[in-house]
């Protein structure tokens, strides 16, 4: 997926200014499902400090999720299908790529369906514009229609939460 990136930072004379306009400089994708990409957009290791030059912290060998003080935006694109049980029988956790990461993520819908998957048994289903707030508990995706689904995360990282 093409995805234009426009960030900002500060000239020498303290104006703001377009420091770079370009596409994406990080999509990664996965064979175990074709069709699935990750658009990173933006990715800070550490509390950030504004204003800023623009220099991009981006790169492809970051880690997927940031520790406690980072973040990351990116872009998923979930194939259709994805998630759903085989021909031959149901879904396993293996195929929702059930997860749990020390984040909390915000994600906004932006073209298709895509339902959420618990491990409690519940499962919600978005739609377009729909937004989730997933707070570091076990969760997956399935995508059950003939679409892509397009969903923007916005993932901040956290501390466990005591016992």
């Amino acid at each position: 997926m093409a995805t234009r990136r426009v960030v900002t930072g500060l000239a020498d004379d303290g104006t703001a200014r377009v420091v770079s306009d370009g596409p994406a400089p990080c999509v990664l994708t996965d064979e175990r499902a074709p069709g699935y990409e990750t658009v990173h957009l933006w990715a800070t290791d550490d509390v950030p400090a504004v204003p800023g030059d623009g220099a991009d912290p981006t790169h492809s060998g970051q880690a997927f999720f940031p520790g406690p003080k980072g973040s990351r935006f990116f872009v998923n694109v979930f194939p259709p299908g994805m998630g759903t049980a085989p021909p031959d029988g149901p879904a396993s956790p293996e195929r929702i790529f059930m997860h749990v990461t020390r984040t909390v993520d915000y994600g906004i819908v932006l073209h298709g369906e895509l339902t959420l998957v618990l491990d409690s048994g519940e499962e919600v289903t978005l739609r377009a514009g729909d937004t989730v707030v997933q707070n570091g508990t076990m969760h997956g995706w399935r995508n059950a229609s003939a679409a892509p689904a397009t969903v923007a995360f916005v993932v901040l990282g956290a501390e466990e939460a005591a016992p």
